[in-house]
């Protein structure tokens, strides 16, 4: 399952701390899906992959986050592995989409 969404926020750019939306729940997706508030556990942690879902693949990943539902969104507090080029490179790619208005978040289910 891949979902995506927009609305990527810089909190503190030196230590790598983004927030994304990546999900509106009980929204009808484009694939016709659904995600029922609750279905997400408040405080799950997560690996950030780069791009393509790679760590599904042995890509190392570029962070890691922690889940929590507001209102109707589906929110990730992230921060990048800033101390390798990998993480830094996925947090500048992030930031430089976002100052565009262009990010986008997606995310899986293993």
């Amino acid at each position: 399952m891949f979902k995506t969404s927009h609305d990527v926020v810089v909190k503190d750019a030196a230590a790598g701390i983004v927030e994304a939306c990546f999900a509106t729940l009980q929204q009808i997706d484009r694939d016709g899906d659904v995600i029922l508030p609750g279905a997400i556990p408040h405080g799950s942690a997560v690996v950030i992959s780069a791009f393509g879902h790679k760590t599904w693949e042995g890509a190392p990943p570029v962070g890691t986050g922690t889940i929590r539902e507001v209102g109707s969104e589906a929110i990730v507090s992230a921060e990048f592995m800033m101390d390798t080029a990998h993480g830094r490179d996925a947090f500048n790619t992030v930031r430089e989409l976002a100052r565009r208005k262009l990010g986008e978040w997606s995310f899986s289910l293993q």
